[in-house]
């Protein structure tokens, strides 16, 4: 590949309150294996009260700042109407992308393409990590690797309508056409939808999306039992609308656990 044959690029990255790890996730951004004149970092401020937009002043990408938080939906979505190139990488903020993952997701023309995400905390992988590791090893086919050494020596497939449900995606960090991103969006907007599984599931209809191993990347669960507590009530209703609903895939989980609960509840009143 020539120097003027590499195929540009936006990377896109929406944040709100993540001055934790915001730094991380810029770092390898900025330093990509890759021709500094045919990318472009973009990071949206989705309206955040902690010193987000201070840290990301200190790095060579254009700031969008929202005002208000607007949920990652909305967020992500100004950052790709902002970019300049038609291949856009969406990255979340907690994630560090590698630095010659650019390069490598340039090698494979296909898109959309998403990677093996390495999930870990700074402190070590910690045991709440790896039950939830474990479980999802039990549900996802192919297993989901441990680690990003295990991961390479994995081959990468295509997710499509017929092994969807039991593949594990996300849009963690994803490559994708501007255009085919845009118009896969759901109809509701709302920063309380579980926006990645409605939009994965129009995406695939027309576009196959390669799930690749050779590309690691790394994310930082949530350390602090508040935050994490946090992140989970609000991820509540977004569950909800898309696993929960009628035809969703844990719908007759949650009916049948919800019938347990009640009879359980008469049975405890029919002994008072």
């Amino acid at each position: 590949m020539t120097e003027s044959a590499f195929p540009a690029f936006s990377m896109v990255v929406a944040v709100y309150n993540g001055a934790n790890t915001i730094s991380d996730c810029l770092n390898t951004l900025a330093q990509q294996d890759y021709p500094a004149e045919r990318y472009e970092v973009i990071v949206v401020d989705d309206g955040s009260t902690d010193d987000t937009a201070a840290l990301v002043a200190q790095y060579p990408v254009r700031l969008i700042q929202l005002g208000e938080n607007q949920g990652r939906i909305q967020a992500r979505n100004a950052g790709v109407r902002a970019a300049r190139h038609e291949r856009v990488v969406l990255v979340d903020s907690r994630v560090v992308f590698p630095v010659d993952g650019l390069r490598k997701v340039a090698e494979v023309e296909h898109l959309p393409q998403i990677f093996f995400v390495h999930h870990t905390h700074r402190e070590g992988f910690g045991w709440f990590n790896r039950l939830l590791m474990l479980i999802r090893r039990r549900w996802y086919r192919p297993p989901i690797p441990f680690t990003p050494e295990e991961a390479a020596k994995r081959d990468s497939f295509y997710i499509n309508e017929g092994n969807y449900t039991r593949s594990f995606k996300g849009t963690t960090a994803i490559a994708v056409q501007r255009d085919l991103w845009l118009s896969c969006q759901p109809d509701n907007q709302s920063k309380y939808l579980h926006e990645e599984s409605f939009i994965f599931q129009r995406m695939i209809t027309t576009h196959p999306i390669l799930k690749r191993y050779d590309i690691a990347v790394t994310y930082y669960q949530r350390e602090r039992l508040v935050v994490f507590a946090r992140h989970i009530f609000e991820r509540g209703p977004r569950f909800a609308s898309h696993y929960l609903k009628p035809g969703g895939v844990f719908r007759r989980l949650w009916l049948a656990l919800l019938m347990a609960a009640i009879l359980a509840l008469i049975l405890s009143l029919i002994h008072i």
